[in-house]
């Protein structure tokens, strides 16, 4: 079923959150890669694991692209970054 979500208690409403539990540890990296397969190109990540279990992710190209643009637009958003000189580590990996 689809939802078209206009504001933020749309999105609270509609999306469920989504967390290692409820949506990773509960269906197989198939499953949750865009039609149910994983990416001709793309990378495959894997966790470090100190949870107990290394979980493993996958993103196509596509994917990374959109991601990148995504950070891109929210640091700007959140800190200015397009107007104030900025440097930023990403730690996503670690």
């Amino acid at each position: 079923m689809a939802y078209e979500i206009k504001n933020f208690d749309d999105f609270q409403k509609y999306v469920p959150e989504t967390t290692k539990d409820t949506y990773v540890k509960k269906y197989p990296l198939e499953y949750r890669c865009i039609n149910g397969r994983l990416p001709d190109h793309g990378t495959l990540y894997k966790s470090a694991g100190t949870s107990g279990k290394a979980t493993i992710w996958a993103q196509s190209a596509g994917e990374e692209e959109f991601f990148e643009k995504y950070v891109q637009f929210g640091v700007a958003y959140a800190f200015q970054a397009d107007i104030k000189n900025y440097k930023i580590i990403n730690c996503w990996a670690f």
